[in-house]
């Protein structure tokens, strides 16, 4: 069994190439197309082949059509295939270890990825006497193919938690248990662009590249949900937080982190510039509504602390925004990402903030003008 091992059951051109004639032998349903849904109304249907933090690729009947990630509304995505489920387990004898092997082997190249599977599945069954457990990993690794070939989502799960429990090293546990949760998103096996993948390196690394976007992804929506940014002490903690988690991708990706990083960051200040432009817009109409209650507020006491209390919920709002706005550049230059302020805008903005300051008659929204008397 050495030799046969010692090519890890050929799970380069040998698996390729056996994809080939397995698209010929193998007959499936065709799969429903997938439905990607735009934030305008725009209905795209058929084959997600890309769905990252990025984008969402999809390929119809007469293109390839590319849709950025903020303007996706929803996609439905459907499963490939009916399971086939898990082949049954073909006898293997412990003294006839090396020759199911090569027979599996022979059985995939030429297409027959059921009785391959088999193959494998039984000899899985030997004791660790008969299968060392450098070799049953490799067994577990190419049933993993296998059940991609078949469009088996539960088979090649399952051969892929035993690749788990088997693969030495945190890390490389890490890219399997990746690749299994990217079938569970793809709801089959079609991780690796839109196809099944035909090595089992390949799928790892479709799995890691799939675990390391969901994590930038993870991070670009904190980032765009952050508050309480008019404090550097805040802004800080909240930049910490999330190169932390973004450099947890590194366990995938090599130099994810340092290749993204930045982009986590646009996130962050894309919220900072649209909470300016959101306050402004509120503090327009709120403006209107304070300009009507001036002079009501001062008949009574009552309404004089009902204006008051407005006033000063309106002129913080405005303080936190302006703060917000100017901690932008020092927080792109401390994180060594300059061109990621736009210093036109942030002044433009500023400026309308500053006007709301005022009434339109030019008077001050000051609250200690408009006590009761």
């Amino acid at each position: 069994m050495e030799r046969a091992c010692r090519n890890r059951f050929r799970l380069g051109r040998l698996w390729a190439a056996g994809a080939i004639f397995a698209a010929i032998a193998l007959s499936w349903p065709a799969a429903r197309a997938d439905r990607v849904e735009t934030q305008s109304g725009r209905v795209i249907t058929g084959k997600v082949i890309e769905d990252s933090a990025d984008k969402v690729v999809v390929r119809t009947d007469a293109e390839t059509v590319t849709v950025p990630r903020n303007q996706v509304k929803s996609v439905d995505r459907t499963p490939d295939a009916p399971d086939p489920g898990r082949a049954a387990a073909l006898p293997v004898a412990a003294r006839d270890a090396t020759a199911a092997f090569n027979d599996a082997a022979i059985a995939g190249n030429g297409g027959n990825w059921t009785r391959a599977a088999g193959l494998l599945e039984g000899l899985l069954n030997l004791d660790d006497a008969a299968l060392a457990p450098d070799k049953r990993l490799q067994t577990v690794q190419a049933l993993a193919v296998c059940y991609f070939q078949l469009k088996s989502p539960s088979g090649a799960a399952q051969a892929l938690a035993k690749a788990v429990e088997l693969t030495p090293g945190e890390k490389e546990k890490k890219r399997v248990g990746a690749t299994i949760e990217a079938m569970r998103a793809a709801k089959g096996v079609a991780i690796c662009k839109g196809a099944a993948p035909t090595r089992y390196e390949e799928a790892l690394e479709a799995g890691a590249q799939w675990k390391a976007e969901q994590i930038l992804a993870a991070c670009k929506d904190t980032a765009s949900r952050a508050r309480y940014m008019n404090k550097m002490a805040s802004l800080d903690r909240i930049v910490g937080a999330l190169q932390d988690k973004l450099k947890d991708a590194d366990a995938y990706v090599p130099d994810f982190y340092t290749q993204h990083r930045k982009d986590a960051l646009a996130a962050l200040v894309a919220n900072m510039m649209e909470g300016g432009r959101n306050t402004v817009k509120t503090c327009t109409e709120l403006r209107e509504e304070l300009q009507k209650g001036r002079l009501v507020s001062v008949t009574k006491v009552q309404y004089a602390k009902m204006w008051n209390e407005n006033a000063a919920k309106y002129l913080e709002t405005l303080d936190a925004a302006e703060d917000t706005l100017k901690n932008i550049k020092p927080m792109t230059d401390r994180y060594e990402v300059p061109d990621l302020y736009n210093d036109a805008e942030v002044k433009q903005i500023l400026l309308q903030i500053d006007g709301l300051r005022s009434f339109k008659d030019g008077k001050k929204v000051d609250i200690r003008k408009y006590q009761a008397r």
